[in-house]
């Protein structure tokens, strides 16, 4: 027989349970924003399998970093709408 192949989303899934004991050692709040990301690669696992790689951190990693591309953007967007708005933000103090 062949050799098994584990499953992208299980190594994701493994890869985030070795992480286990720094989430652990974080504050409780930065614990919370530590989960949060976390859910960002089971988000974008299609891509990460797609990639096959075996760094999975590496993977899991950059799928992060998009989805914070992603807010910054919006962010940026709004800032810039708010200064439309405002007039741009010349001739007030």
């Amino acid at each position: 027989m062949g050799r098994t192949i584990i499953p992208m989303r299980n190594m994701v899934d493994h890869t985030i349970w070795e992480f286990k004991k720094f989430r652990d050692a974080l504050r409780k709040e930065d614990g919370e924003l530590f989960d949060r990301l976390m859910v960002h690669p089971k988000q974008h696992i299609s891509a990460i399998t797609y990639a096959n790689s075996l760094d999975v951190v590496s993977m899991m990693l950059l799928s992060i970093a998009l989805e914070q591309e992603k807010v910054i953007g919006e962010m940026k967007r709004e800032i810039d709408w708010i200064k439309e708005e405002s007039g741009g933000g010349q001739g007030r103090s």
